[in-house]
């Protein structure tokens, strides 16, 4: 429940009260008032800790406790750790943390401007994210004329946005910034303001909270053990761990490959695995499953920093040593047996965009969930948020600051929890695939059901034996290029005199798709985006088949270009750049497509008013001003027999 000036949760909030500083993110519209409000609350808040629970005390005892440490005169002023300044407008990825690891969260307003559309989506992040508690910090209030009533009129305004988004502890407190002094009690501009100031209020601060040691234990594996960890010495004879095969894409980068951890055997056959503990507690003799690998094994000793410890707490860096011993890869999660961490590869999440770059559906990205690596993609944009009415919109792409509901897919498992039962593994960053630059936030909801039901099916015949049947060596040959720069041609001459050698073809004309398979999409982004991950995925079908596959697409995208390479092995994947300037394109023109662009009658033209990204290291370019069609087919067919064929002679 909540009033203006204080709020508190009722008896029924029976989560054991904390016992360290709180930390709180602070933001607002005014920027050098929000750093006055953030010298406040570093100054004038204490030493004293939030009211901690007794053992055994009745939840009725802890609120009871709470409420009188609430009243004015009464409550303490905790200890502060400032855990981020939000800044006004677009949230970036540190913001979205600083909120994430909050116990409170301090909003600064002015009494005239009140509660913006920026705030409320600042409100509707925090609640997202799951901050037990609001502030909303009132300045100015002397300046709007009706002090007493604006407060209490925001008060209700915050309390109707805070109930529908799901905030249940929020209060509503003058502050002035712009006096020296500035103590919210002592000072607020309404004289009928009977709450505590904003620094007491934060002193009730513990209800409502739960720790991560009060979650499932949950300890992330490093390579690298942790600084002066003492553990005892490689026993003579001792036997060391094999490696489990973490599930992975065989055509992720090695970059985002985890790697084995080397194994730190200890005495009596045991190895150890090094991490830092994320959530829970942990006490030797424990049974833990590593995932998501899904190996058990029981834990025969816990060394710290210091040596041997009875005990892994949230926050620590420890080595564990196990028996049987496991060896385990970087980012891997260590779970307590009871309350195993889940392990899937297509989820329901909501993803907070940052990046001025659209996200689309069907491209690639790259991903960190923990300290676990894999590739990404988005499958559906089920809704958009808007976060000031909560409306639901449809969408195909996600712009900067957009917050929405989404499927994504992984290219391998992944260990997780849901957000709401532990943040600490139930959030992803999503990231750049060439800078590594985050590009969002994402909150693991659900695994999606069907992740579970559909599995790879064993076939015995493979794509070396389908080759190797044709005599032929599979792969792509992905032209690209503008419109008229004669990819179609060059692809046909190729396919034609492939077939006269004998070898087993297929052609995939970006024309001819779009009469069939892609009947559906347009040109717009999104639309181009689906088109190529949809033409990259027949390739690698064809490919197993043992066929060589030409593709004769514009494909404008590098990040799409490159998502159809990933598909395939090393080596299967040829790209071919079809280079012509725009003069040149727009001078052959043999559909008319440039004139009509031009006379705005096409829009999303690719070299108009879409853009082309040229190719940055193609395996052949080919300047088709330069050279016909026949001697272009040539070099491409020159190229793809560069390698050996399977049955034949080298």
């Amino acid at each position: 429940m909540s009033r203006t000036g204080t709020a508190m949760a009722g008896p029924s909030g029976s989560i054991p009260l904390i016992d360290r500083p709180l930390r709180v993110a602070v933001g607002g519209m005014r920027e050098p008032a929000v750093a006055t409000l953030v010298e406040y609350l570093r100054t004038r808040t204490g030493n004293a800790r939030p009211p901690v629970a007794s053992p055994g005390a009745a939840p009725e005892h802890e609120f009871r406790a709470a409420a009188e440490a609430s009243m004015p005169g009464n409550a303490r002023a905790p200890r502060v750790e400032i855990t981020g300044i939000l800044r006004h407008g677009a949230p970036d990825l540190a913001g979205l943390d600083a909120l994430r690891t909050a116990d409170a969260v301090v909003l600064l307003t002015d009494a005239d401007t009140g509660l913006t559309p920026a705030l409320c989506q600042q409100v509707y992040l925090l609640a997202q994210l799951r901050v037990p508690r609001l502030a909303l910090a009132v300045d100015r209030l002397g300046d709007s004329g009706f002090a007493e009533g604006r407060l209490h009129a925001l008060a209700r305004e915050l309390a109707d946005f805070a109930e529908r988004v799901g905030v249940r502890v929020h209060a509503t407190i003058p502050v002035d910034t712009d006096r020296s002094g500035h103590d919210s009690t002592s000072a607020a501009p309404s004289p009928g303001y009977t709450g505590p100031s904003l620094a007491e209020w934060l002193g009730t601060g513990a209800l409502e909270h739960q720790t991560e040691e009060d979650r499932p234990f949950r300890l992330v594996v490093h390579a690298q053990a942790p600084a002066r960890a003492q553990v005892p010495e490689p026993a003579a004879g001792s036997v060391a761990a094999r490696t489990p095969d973490l599930p992975s894409s065989p055509q992720t980068s090695a970059r985002h490959t985890p790697q084995p951890q080397t194994a730190i055997a200890a005495p009596g056959d045991r190895a150890a695995c090094a991490g830092t503990v994320a959530s829970g507690r942990l006490c030797s003799g424990a049974r833990i499953r590593a995932q998501p690998m899904g190996r058990e094994s029981r834990v025969t000793g816990i060394f710290g920093r210091n040596g041997p410890q009875q005990e892994a707490r949230t926050g620590e860096n420890v080595h564990l040593t196990l028996d049987p011993p496991l060896q385990l890869p970087d980012g891997a999660i260590v779970s307590s047996g009871e309350a195993p961490a889940l392990v899937a590869d297509q989820f329901e999440t909501r993803i907070f965009w940052l990046t001025d770059e659209p996200l689309f559906p069907g491209r690639r990205y790259a991903a960190r969930i923990g300290a676990q690596r894999a590739e990404l993609t988005v499958t559906d944009i089920k809704y958009q948020v808007n976060p000031e009415t909560l409306e639901r919109l449809a969408a195909d792409q996600l712009s900067a600051d957009s917050i929405a509901v989404c499927n994504i897919s992984l290219d391998r498992p992944a260990a997780f929890d849901p957000y709401t039962e532990n943040p600490a593994t139930g959030r992803f960053v999503i990231l750049d695939r060439e800078t590594d630059d985050p590009l969002g936030l994402g909150l693991l909801n659900f695994a999606l059901r069907r992740a579970q039901n559909i599995h790879l099916q064993h076939v015995d015949l493979d794509k070396t034996a389908r080759a190797r049947q044709k005599a032929q060596r599979p792969c792509v040959i992905w032209f690209t290029g503008l419109s008229g720069s004669g990819k179609s041609t060059i692809a046909n001459h190729v396919e034609q005199r492939l077939h006269l050698l004998g070898y087993h073809t297929y052609l995939l004309d970006g024309d001819n798709v779009r009469h069939g398979l892609n009947r559906d999409l347009g040109f717009t982004e999104a639309d181009r985006v689906e088109n190529i991950r949809r033409i990259g995925e027949v390739a690698k079908l064809m490919v197993d088949a043992g066929l060589i596959v030409l593709t004769a697409f514009i494909s404008p995208f590098r990040s799409e270009r490159r998502m159809a390479r990933d598909l395939l092995a090393e080596g299967e994947f040829l790209e071919v750049f079809v280079d012509v300037p725009l003069a040149v394109a727009e001078e052959r023109d043999p559909k008319g497509l440039y004139r009509k662009a031009r006379r705005g009658e096409l829009a999303n033209f690719t070299g108009i008013d879409s853009p082309y990204e040229p190719p940055e290291a193609p395996e052949l370019r080919i300047d088709s001003s330069q050279v016909d069609p026949g001697a272009a087919a040539q070099r491409v067919i020159d190229q793809i027999l560069a390698h050996p064929q399977p049955g034949t002679s080298t």
